[in-house]
């Protein structure tokens, strides 16, 4: 919405296909959260696709991620 938006598209005829990141960038679901974060810092992205054999099985963001970090990290200290 927010590519729709800085366009000054009219945003209610919008379809997805029009603001949506192409290619899906994907992080295998048996990685790191370490990898996944890497990732996401080198790509300058905030969400990635989860995929287990090839399918698409959800999503995780820089959010997620901050949780958990800050979760492993009171673990430890």
């Amino acid at each position: 919405m927010v590519r729709a938006v800085a366009e000054e598209e009219n945003v209610s005829g919008v379809s997805v296909a029009q603001v949506m990141s192409s290619p899906i960038l994907t992080v295998e679901k048996k990685l790191s959260p370490h990898y996944a974060r890497d990732l996401m810092a080198d790509k300058r992205i905030r969400h990635l696709a989860v995929t287990e054999e090839g399918k698409i099985v959800g999503i995780i963001s820089a959010r997620d991620l901050l949780a958990y970090f800050k979760t492993v990290s009171k673990e430890v200290g």
